[in-house]
This record gives C-alpha cells, structure tokens and sequence, in this order.
C-alpha cells in the first residue's frame, strides 16, 4: 500500500478546523448541559454514585490522604474499604481543583474542576472521533463524525457536567489506540498504541475487552506482513510493557492483594507486563517467521500462553470480578445494577430502544463495511473490532455501550458519506443515514414510546429521583456526623455531599459490610440493634421504594425495610426532621 503524505500546512490546516468545530460543539452542549443540571450541579450532588465517590476520592487525597492509599475510611468505618480504582483519572480532577484554588474558595474551586474536567475530555472525544473519520474514510467525514460523536446518546452522557468518573477517560485512551493503529506502521505509532493500552488497563478493567480486540488486530497486521508491521509490534511492546512498568512503580495502591481480579492489580498488570514482553519478543523473532504459517502458529502459542499463565497464577479471575462477593449479593443486588444487565433486560422495554439502537445500527453497518470494502480491511478493522465486541458485551451487560457507541462515531460518518455518493434519491440516503446514525434519535423514539406506556411508572421513577436533589444533602449534613445505614444506592452521595459515613456502598470489595446492611434491613428486627452496635452506627437513611429490587421488601415483609416500605416506624428508630426531600432520616435509639 502506497501512503501520500500531505503538506504539513495542509495537516496543520485539518487540525485546527477539526480542533475549532469540536472546541464549538463540546462547549456548546456542556453550557446546555450544566444549565439544565444547574439545580444539583450548584450543590456539588452529582449526576452517578461513581462521581460522587470519585469525588470524595480527591478531596480525601487533597486533604492529606497518601497518594497510594485508596481506602474510603467513610465507608464501613474505622477500617475503610479497599476501593478498585486507580488514581490516574484522579489527577485530572485534582489538577483542576487546584488551579481553581488559585482564584476562588475551594467549593467553587470544586464546582469549577466537575464541569471543566468532563468538558475537557468531550472536546478530546470528539477531535479523536473526527481524526479517525479521517484516516478511516476521507477529510469529508470528519465533520459528520464530531457531530455524531456529539449526539452519540446515551453514551454522550459520559461527558457531561458533573461526570468525573472514569468511563469517559477510557474512551479517550480506547480511541488513542484505534487511532495510532491506523497511522503508519512505525515504531512511535506503536509505541503511541502500547502506551495507551497501558492506561486504559491501568484506569480500570471495563475495557480489557476492547483493548484485547485492537491489540488482536495489531497482531493481524503482523501476521499477514510481518516485515513491514514489525517496527510497529515492538513499540506495541514497549510501549504497553513500559507505561504498565511505570504505574506500577508510581501508582501502585497499598492494598495489592491477589484476591481481586476487577482493576489495577497484581494480575491485570502482570497480563500487561506479559502482553508487551511477548510483542517485544514477536518483534524480534519476525525475521525467523518467514511466512504467514509460520507467524500464525507463534503469535497463537503465545496468545494460549498468555492466557494460561494470567489464570494459573490468578485463579480468581476465573471467577470474574465479582469472585469474592458473597452469594446473597450476586443473586439479589449485582443482578439489579444497571450498567450489568443485558441491554434486552432493560424496563420499561422503550429503554432497549435508547439504549441499544444506536449500538445495533453501528453493529449492522460494521458488517455493510467489511462486505462493502474488503481492501480497505485495514483502515476499518480497528473500529469495526470495537463496535463488534462492544455490541457482543452489550447483549450481556450494558456497559458496553460505554465504548462501543463513541468508537461508532467514526464507522457510522463512513456511512453518511457514502450516501452522500448515491445517484439516485441522494437527499433520501443522505436523510435515512443521519437518521440511522445519530443516537439521540433512538432517545426521542424512546421517549415517545415511553409516554404512549401508562404514566404510573414514570411516577414512581420520579419519586425515587426526587430523594436525590442536591439541597436534600444539605439538610442531612445538618445533623451532627455519624455513621448511618442506608442503601448502597445513596452511600456515595451520603460519603461525597455530607460528613456522614456510611457502613453499606454500592461497591463489591465492600462484602462484609455490604452483608450487614442487607442483614439489618432484611433480616429480623431483633438483631438489628446487635448490627449497629457493631459498626457503631447512628442514623438511619431511607428513600421510598428502597430495597424493592428482586421483590426484596415482598420476601421479607416484618424486617425494618419491609415496615419503611409500609410508611411504618420500627422500633428503635426515631424520625428526625428534613425538609424538601422525600428522604426519611431516622436517629437510632441506644
């Protein structure tokens, strides 16, 4: 394949309409954003349970809290528990909040670094999607791809004011090595590859799937031209292989148990480590791999190896990332996390619509693109590699749409501007692919499709949303600090928005006191005083409907959530005042 290089001025020159229209769009939509949120965003309550720990995460390292200590000691005190991430998208945040130190208090200071840190990573995203639009299709694309990017709903919900969390700087590293792969194939590109790969595993685990594909790929281009794909395979190596070997040197957490096998630890860096030393040494042995036999039977042993090594040494990745939690937990509440249901277990069913459509059409154009343009497998594989397994993870859990839908951006401006080339009924095409690619579309069809339903299940929805309202917050850090049982649902905002603690959270190396709670909501209201005096414990907060999920409240109807349910007080609580929140705050009386 014959590359022509463009002028630099004209790189330059593509760069900065991409950077211009990406920096407009990001900015526009954010301001949108954040003045719709105004309400919660003013009072720091913000929009997912993650961003609010991830919150408390920075402050409690900005307040003294050691750089490898990822302990949140407000969650099942005075131990803490052992969180799973990392701190690598901890210093965007931090980063932030201390410049905005530099001009204001520091709540404003915080205010300002939870808008701008998302806003910075959405322009990121969409320059990202409109580079790779470029060299997938032509220069044509890449205004279609920021724009589909910007609408790629509901996974734009990544960005918006308030999301601190992690996902967002994973599509951005995820990107970063779909990108490198298209480039050249050089050392530096493949060092750019491994280096990102690297962070992407080093943030959290949720892309190991899509990294594991583009890495496949990287390992396709080898094995069908060795010679002129080796330069690239070893600054894979390197690259991945170095940059793990530097997190783990610079962030590796105090607790660095091989009992886990859900983040940055001892197993998922050492299946890094083994990935980039096994590149490096596929690299070096190209020149002996003289064909494509020859190259397949290596890179396959190595991958069986790979493989066997990561579970013979961690045997608890056979079990996934939730091997340690306890079996009531994997049967009443991991099933009732959103993000771990099949995107087909979704209700009201017009959610599979929002949810799923988007991630189906990219997953039907993958397949008109590899039919379409089979000599141009290697500008489309990368993409089509992530929409695919992204789309394969979807049907499983929803996560996927996290990744699949903001990589489809790129695939799917290959689309619009191959109905831009149609003969006939071009405006029609040109309509029908804009329509069949944009997200936000698939959110109205739903929301339409919602409100033909009977409105008694957008009325309980609301109720339990309005528990969440940022001055509600307020009001309960009004009470003098304590520890307090509450669901794992409202711990993080609990532990973020106020000085109270919490024994439950919505997190799975958090078992034993997970357990308790459930055993003191569930269980029989006899021991319930026995449980919080174990954990010292001095409130009580609850939301209507509560520990419905699974049919909870239903299976056991005298235990305290079964009588909170009912609009009852149970003996041993005492209501305390709160305004404005349908909230319930109860003292727990000795």
């Amino acid at each position: 394949m014959i590359h022509v290089v463009p002028p630099v001025s004209a790189i330059r020159s593509a760069w900065i309409r991409d950077a211009l229209l990406a920096l407009v769009v990001a900015a526009a939509l954010s301001a949108s954003w954040a003045v719709s949120d105004w309400q919660d965003l003013r009072w720091l309550s913000l929009p997912d349970t993650d961003d609010m720990m991830r919150l408390a995460q920075v402050r409690d390292w900005l307040g003294g809290q050691a750089f490898h200590d990822l302990r949140q000691y407000r969650i099942a005190p005075p131990e803490g528990s052992p969180m799973h991430w990392s701190r690598l998208n901890d210093l965007g945040v931090a980063a932030l909040i201390l410049v905005g130190d530099l001009f204001v208090d520091r709540p404003a200071a915080e205010l300002f670094a939870v808008i701008a840190y998302p806003l910075v990573l959405f322009f990121l995203y969409l320059l990202l999607s409109g580079r790779i639009a470029r060299l997938m299709w032509s220069p044509r694309a890449a205004p279609a791809a920021i724009i589909l990017a910007a609408i790629a709903a509901p996974a734009t919900q990544l960005f918006s004011p308030g999301r601190i969390d992690h996902h967002a700087l994973q599509v951005i590293t995820v990107q970063c090595v779909a990108l490198y792969l298209l480039h050249r194939p050089r050392f530096l590109s493949g060092l750019a590859v491994g280096v990102a790969a690297a962070a992407s595993m080093g943030v959290g685990l949720e892309t190991a799937p899509q990294i594991g594909m583009l890495i496949a790929v990287a390992g396709l281009f080898w094995l069908i031209d060795g010679s002129r794909e080796r330069a690239r395979l070893a600054g894979i190596g390197v690259g991945f292989f170095g940059a793990t070997a530097l997190l783990v040197l610079l962030m590796r957490p105090i607790y660095w148990s091989t009992a886990y096998c859900d983040g940055f630890t001892p197993a998922s860096s050492s299946a890094a480590l083994a990935i980039g030393l096994a590149a490096m040494g596929l690299a070096l042995a190209t020149h002996r791999l003289s064909t494509v036999w020859h190259r397949g039977l290596a890179g396959a042993g190595v991958a069986i190896a790979l493989i066997a090594f990561v579970f013979i040494a961690y045997p608890t990745c056979l079990r996934g990332p939730y091997g340690t939690v306890s079996t009531f937990l994997i049967e009443n509440y991991i099933p009732n996390i959103r993000e771990a249901k099949s995107v087909f277990a979704l209700r009201p069913w017009p959610s599979i619509v929002a949810n799923g459509g988007l991630m189906i059409a990219a997953a039907i154009t993958s397949l008109w693109v590899m039919v379409r343009f089979p000599r141009r497998w290697r500008r489309w594989s990368p993409i089509v590699a992530v929409v695919l397994i992204s789309g394969a993870i979807t049907s499983v859990q929803l996560r996927g749409i996290y990744i699949g839908l903001p990589l489809s951006a790129a695939l799917l401006a290959g689309l619009v501007t191959a109905a831009r080339r149609v003969r006939h009924f071009r405006l029609l095409a040109v309509l029908a692919a804009w329509m069949v690619s944009a997200g936000i579309g698939y959110t109205l069809l739903a929301g339409s499709l919602d409100r033909i339903r009977s409105s008694g299940a957008a009325r309980a929805t609301v109720e339990v949303r309005g528990c969440k309202q940022g001055s509600a917050w307020r009001a309960i850090d009004g009470y003098p600090a304590g520890i307090m049982f509450t669901s794992t649902n409202h711990a993080a905002y609990v532990v973020g928005a106020t000085r109270h603690a919490t024994v439950g959270a919505g997190y799975h190396r958090n078992d034993v006191a997970n357990m308790d709670t459930y055993r003191f909501f569930l269980g029989p209201i006899e021991q319930a005083p026995t449980i919080a005096r174990r954990w010292d414990a001095r409130y009580v907060l609850y939301c209507p409907n509560d520990f419905r999920e699974a049919g909870l409240t239903k299976r056991y109807p005298d235990s305290i959530a079964g009588m909170l349910g009912r609009g009852m007080t149970p003996p041993g609580l005492v209501r305390l005042p709160l305004r404005d929140t349908r909230f319930h705050l109860y003292r727990i009386t000795p």
